[in-house]
């Protein structure tokens, strides 16, 4: 999905790293925070797009044997959006989900995965909310769109539920995730007054 044909340059990428679990959240906290910032001209904790990386990355630690992502950022300026790209290396949501819902296409199994309470693994940490926060985190209020693309299966959300849903003749392995983010919506920002009423409580 992510296709441009504008010039790029150091200070609108978020350069391709691969993070292991145990690293990500230091990385969230400086790479990530400062491009954000740069890239929105915006002082902004950026809980929502923080989120996202975190419930991505409970998913790989509970899915993938390496717990190691591959992300990628770039912010475009002639369209006011941030592409954050993330990877992982395990065998893709469909592989796990195949055997509870046998007879499902790839698409139709990513659909079910991002269902509250539908659950790939047996341990309870997060059962199944961990794509549903992701989902959430990253549309609500228009913020952005999410692509997944994982095993011969892609879906499209926006505000939560899905726009588009195919099967593709390419494999893709393990999960693809795209997330777009629009920085001229003002949801995207924590405001001060949010910030002190949570601190107040």
């Amino acid at each position: 999905y992510f296709k441009t044909r504008e010039p790029v340059n150091n200070l609108t990428i978020l350069p391709l790293e691969q993070i292991n679990f145990s690293k990500i959240f230091s990385w969230k906290d400086d790479a990530l925070d400062r491009w954000l910032k740069r890239n929105t001209n915006n002082n902004s904790s950026f809980s929502n797009v923080k989120t996202v990386v975190d419930e991505i990355y409970n998913n790989i630690k509970d899915h993938s044997t390496e717990e190691v992502g591959s992300i990628f950022g770039q912010f475009i300026p002639s369209k006011n959006i941030l592409i954050l790209c993330i990877s992982d290396f395990g065998v893709g949501i469909p592989t796990l989900l195949r055997d509870k819902y046998p007879g499902l296409k790839d698409n139709e199994l990513l659909e079910m995965s991002i269902v509250e309470g539908v659950s790939t693994q047996s341990t309870p940490r997060n059962r199944g909310a961990g794509l549903k926060n992701i989902i959430r985190s990253a549309t609500i209020n228009g913020i952005g769109t999410v692509y997944i693309m994982s095993n011969y299966g892609i879906i499209e959300i926006e505000n939560e539920k899905v726009i588009r849903s195919k099967n593709t003749d390419k494999f893709y392995p393990g999960t693809f995730y795209e997330i777009r983010i629009d920085i001229t919506n003002d949801n995207l920002y924590d405001s001060e007054a949010k910030e002190k009423f949570e601190w107040s409580l």
